[in-house]
């Protein structure tokens, strides 16, 4: 039955969702590192996919 989940779940995402993979530094002297964004997102409440999607959508529409 689990297995089923798992199909059905791959299926759904590959039909409604597109992925992008994020390289971070882990020097943070180049840049925000993947610790310090997974914090940032903890702190406002929200995943880290959820976090970067609402910076993208700010940035883009407003």
């Amino acid at each position: 039955m689990e297995e089923k989940k798992v199909d059905w779940r791959n299926k759904w995402q590959a039909e409604n969702q597109e992925r992008i993979i994020l390289m971070t530094p882990k020097d943070p002297r180049k840049g925000p590192t993947k610790a310090q964004i997974k914090e940032a997102a903890r702190i406002a409440g929200m995943s880290v996919n959820s976090w970067l999607l609402e910076l993208v959508s700010k940035e883009l529409f407003g």
